[in-house]
């Protein structure tokens, strides 16, 4: 047995947490997560992702209060995946990449930023781009790319300006709004396809997840156009607009994370009132 101190992302409080080695030491891609319950070491319950030296490379919490809207594309939503996209072993996604950095890589892709993937050297990546590119079907187009350690070495400077991730950390982050701690919409995406043990239904679920983000980013949008001669632009006039129109209730919450898109993905700056909770839940 190993003794490993894990500590809570959301409070700080820790406790030593025993595993048995074998646990990690049969991994073949060198992580390991591990659910902490409630009241293992206080009352949040997260992620630890423990590598092969029984280090604590990264946490992953997940605010459940956060809800996502209802489907709103039934008519087009995937109703099998295809074979062809199965030609890639996307279980691989959930023993290799912590759901922190696929979190920071979709809102990358939400924010219409360049990736840029580092890839181990001893573990082939070639799914990744395939797994991002099947759930942004009909959706959002990315920029990314998966490169070696020494490429990125020998060209940092051709990098400023992408998101720069491996498989459990952030390397390069030049923009501040990529903040995983404030990311809790995108989390509750990527966790949508974590938690199915059906691959097939997993990427069904976040494809349409994406797909609802993006469908209603563009009707914002419509509605900025529609509205750019007004002084002020109100939450609550836009959710009660999807209400009403489109039959679709959104939180405030998921509003932000829907302004935040139309800004940086559709490049439609929205400058709400400073009132524009009044009302809303």
């Amino acid at each position: 047995m190993v003794k490993i101190n894990i500590k809570c992302p959301t409070c700080s409080q820790n406790r030593d947490l025993n595993i048995n080695e074998d646990e990690i030491e049969l991994k073949p891609s060198g992580l390991t997560s591990i659910n902490i319950v409630k009241n293992f070491t206080c009352e949040h319950t997260y992620i630890a992702y423990i590598d092969r030296h029984y280090n604590v490379r990264d946490y992953f919490d997940l605010d459940y209060s956060v809800e996502l809207p209802k489907i709103i594309t039934e008519d087009q939503t995937m109703d099998i995946v295809e074979d062809s996209i199965m030609s890639f072993d996307y279980d691989l996604i959930k023993l290799n990449l912590t759901q922190n950095i696929l979190t920071v890589i979709l809102k990358a892709i939400l924010s219409k930023k360049p990736c840029v993937f580092i890839k181990d050297k001893d573990i082939l990546y070639d799914y990744v781009i395939p797994f991002f590119k099947t759930i942004n079907e009909n959706a959002f187009e990315f920029d990314m790319e998966i490169i070696s350690e020494e490429t990125y070495q020998n060209s940092k400077s051709k990098f400023k300006k992408y998101v720069i991730v491996n498989s459990s950390a952030i390397l390069n982050n030049p923009y501040k709004f990529i903040d995983i701690k404030k990311l809790k919409v995108e989390k509750r995406i990527i966790n949508a396809f974590i938690v199915e043990l059906d691959i097939r239904m997993g990427l069904k679920i976040i494809k349409n997840h994406i797909r609802n983000a993006n469908d209603l980013a563009v009707k914002i949008c419509d509605y900025v156009k529609n509205h750019v001669n007004e002084k002020h632009i109100y939450a609550k006039n836009i959710i009660d607009y999807l209400e009403s129109t489109y039959g679709i209730i959104i939180s405030s919450q998921y509003l932000d994370f829907l302004i935040e898109v139309v800004h940086q993905y559709f490049e439609i700056p929205v400058k709400l009132s400073m009132s524009r909770y009044a009302g809303v839940f």
